[in-house]
């Protein structure tokens, strides 16, 4: 092995352990609801040449990785090993779930700066911050006239032309109108007003 597959494993080796430090025990990792407002975990994956997720790494021991190969979404997961010898051939593919967010890694420097500066935090104040303000804003619900004006043009440019009521919210104010404490009240308007 020359010194630069060497380094390349070393590194590799490094950075799999700084995240197993941060993993679950749970098979399903909560995605949406309060619960995932609490995740700080990270899940490793292998990919193999071709870029696919080849295997899902539980645990390190001191010759090889062990967890369980994935065979490309066919069929169920198959438990076994890699040996650290072969690690080099494998892409590190690391996903960060933190605080309802994930963060996708792929490859060593792209998990190790935003892990070094605390990246998701920022980012995800960032966005909670953006969030906050936009549900603190009056949305001026559009009438008749508008919508007609929109589906008008819209099915000018694309004949074929569909909507519904998430549609219309998210073209008028954004995919932001999903995480507001009015939405049930917004999608009842624009379901009405598409029916009339």
């Amino acid at each position: 092995m020359g010194a630069g597959a060497y380094t390349r494993r070393w590194l590799m080796l490094r950075v799999i352990a700084l995240a197993l430090k941060k993993r679950t025990s749970k098979t399903l990792i909560p995605l949406t609801g309060a619960e995932s407002r609490t995740n700080d975990i990270y899940v490793v994956y292998l990919l193999d040449g071709e870029g696919k997720v080849d295997f899902v790494v539980d645990a390190m021991t001191s010759t090889s990785l062990e967890g369980k190969f994935i065979n490309n979404g066919v069929g169920e997961p198959v438990q076994g090993s890699v040996s650290l010898t072969d690690l080099p051939n494998y892409l590190l593919d690391i996903r960060h779930y933190y605080r309802g967010f994930e963060f996708q890694s792929r490859g060593i420097w792209a998990f190790l700066w935003p892990w070094a500066i605390n990246y998701p935090y920022f980012a995800t104040t960032r966005e909670r911050r953006i969030q906050a303000k936009f549900n603190k804003q009056l949305l001026t619900r559009m009438d008749r006239i508008k919508v007609l004006e929109y589906l008008e043009s819209e099915t000018v440019k694309d004949r074929a032309f569909r909507t519904s009521p998430t549609r219309l919210l998210s073209a008028f104010y954004t995919d932001r109108w999903v995480s507001r404490p009015d939405k049930d009240e917004l999608m009842t308007y624009y379901t009405l007003l598409l029916g009339a």
